[in-house]
């Protein structure tokens, strides 16, 4: 189990500089398993999650509401009655076990100075939220009465779990003759880090926090114990890390998938329609030919017929309820039309192409998402994709990659939102400008001098970033950003280039991998 003593010890640090000192204004029970309480102090307002059940049982904390839903509970009224109004005063572990304890104080009209404290236990199966004052438990989330082991009851007294493991210090490294001789001899440590201690013995009291997600192995922990080899992600916050976690667990792309598919169905078929009606309405051209003949035929224009033969002995079909004149002014309406509708349907075609691209890149970009499904989200909403989502206040830190390389700065988008950003905001007229020619891909930025060695590292990223990953060659289209024209009617992500050259590339993974390892993306 990736929580472990270690990482809560560290989480707790990271969210008392949050809200110690905030007064607990509203709990709430999203779902069965789920409390969150939310803080406010000084116009900030911050969100306290618990997660009880597995998988990822935890605790975190938010800037919005992750769940909007509102279960009724005893235990919730509970909490209400008894927490609401408090203010956090302190946030506690219990020796370096998966036990934390929240400390709060309020005031009561009859007794004054109240101090109550939760206590939340993740201990896997007996995963357990537990209201306390004076040590007397007032409820709790699971109740058990046991003659065997400790009971959870309400008035009785409160008991931590017992055990008989030791309290980690690096003397244990003297010990230490086992992957396994840690975790199964000391408090707060889990298999994964036990197995790191024992090739590594680094001073786990003084490693900086660098919350971070083993994609390959779906694994994480509160800094990088993993191979740089394996496909990594990493966080600011390890509240951020849980929280992605939790999402990514709940979250299936197959609704998305079936309506990327969908969309794509819907403009291919469309785009098929549209060409038909182009040829039927090219046909029509001629049609002003045709009156010009009937004018020019030398008949009374009054008169009717059912055909008429031209100079150079054509035969012309008419209406014959309809005078020449008449039928004459029938072919113009409909030649007119012709080319009104032959410019339409142009148009249609052309945004129709763009918003099959478009969909294409969503596709990419879905393939490509590891964890968080919000932007894409926001991205489908205007094309009738069902989402609760609603875009953030706050903008978060760098939402695009950002390396240095020989003094100069590459950006990269990974999805259509934050293409839009490295495109639109960060990059200026003379920044240069990368893409993959014909596929889905991320745009990438480069602030600094078009150089050989920036134009192949930023043809390199371009196709590295792209549907073109996996190939040995690749061809990437390059300009400067005043050479790159919004599509009218589209995302900010979708650009023509007006102007640009194009770059035969061979993709050097350890290249970028050196880049991304120097950048700490690795």
């Amino acid at each position: 189990m990736a929580i472990d003593g270690f990482l809560i010890k560290n989480l707790i640090n990271e969210v008392k500089d949050e809200i110690i000192d905030n007064r607990l204004e509203c709990l709430f029970q999203p779902l069965d398993d789920v409390f969150y309480a939310s803080f406010y102090y000084r116009g900030k307002r911050r969100y306290l999650n618990f997660k009880l059940k597995p998988p990822y049982a935890c605790f975190f904390l938010s800037e919005e509401i992750i769940n909007s839903n509102n279960i009724q509970s005893n235990f919730l009224q509970t909490l209400k009655r008894q927490l609401e109004g408090y203010i956090l005063k302190d946030i506690k572990q219990h020796l370096n076990d998966r036990v934390v304890i929240f400390e709060f104080e309020g005031v009561d009209l009859i007794e004054g100075l109240v101090k109550k404290q939760l206590i939340l236990e993740l201990m896997g199966r007996y995963n357990n939220l537990i209201l306390l004052k004076d040590n007397i438990i007032i409820d709790a989330f699971i109740k058990n009465v046991s003659t065997t082991s400790r009971s959870i009851a309400n008035k009785i007294n409160y008991e931590f779990f017992p055990t008989n493991k030791k309290t980690f210090t690096l003397d244990a490294y003297k010990n230490m003759d086992s992957p396994m001789y840690l975790s199964k001899n000391y408090i707060g440590i889990s298999p994964l880090l036990s197995k790191c201690l024992f090739k590594n013995k680094i001073d786990i009291f003084n490693e900086p926090v660098r919350p971070t997600k083993n994609l390959t192995k779906n694994q994480f922990y509160w800094f990088n114990l993993f191979d740089n080899n394996d496909e990594l992600i990493f966080y600011e916050t390890i509240s951020e890390l849980l929280l992605k976690n939790i999402e990514a667990g709940n979250v299936s792309k197959e609704k998305y998938f079936n309506f990327i598919n969908k969309s794509l169905t819907f403009y291919s078929n469309k785009l098929i329609n549209l060409k038909e009606d182009l040829k039927r309405f090219e046909n029509d051209l001629n049609l002003d030919e045709i009156g010009n003949y009937i004018y020019s035929s030398g008949y009374n224009l009054d008169e009717k017929h059912s055909e008429i033969k031209t100079y150079d002995h054509k035969i012309i079909f008419l209406d014959v309820t309809k005078t020449l004149n008449e039928n004459a002014q029938e072919y113009f309406k409909k030649y007119k039309k012709a080319k009104r509708a032959i410019s339409h349907i142009e148009e249609q075609i052309n945004e129709n192409k763009n918003l099959y691209n478009l969909f294409l890149d969503f596709k990419y970009e879905l393939e490509t998402i590891k964890d968080d499904f919000k932007d894409l989200e926001l991205a489908l909403k205007p094309f009738g994709f069902k989402t609760k989502q609603k875009p953030s206040k706050k903008k978060s830190k760098d939402p695009y990659i950002k390396l240095n390389y020989l003094n100069n700065t590459f950006y990269i988008g990974r999805n259509s939102k934050e293409n839009a950003l490295v495109t639109h905001e960060i990059g200026t007229r003379n920044d240069f400008w990368f893409h993959i020619k014909d596929m889905p891909g991320s745009h990438v930025l480069l602030k600094g001098d078009l150089t050989d060695e920036t134009l192949e590292m930023g043809a390199m990223l371009a196709a590295y970033y792209s549907k073109a990953k996996n190939l040995n060659k690749a061809e990437v289209n390059y300009t400067q950003v005043k050479n790159l024209k919004k599509i009218p009617k589209m995302p900010l992500s979708q650009v023509i280039l007006t102007k640009y050259e194009t770059i035969n590339i061979t993709i050097d993974n350890k290249a970028i991998n050196d880049v991304l390892l120097a950048n700490k993306l690795k």
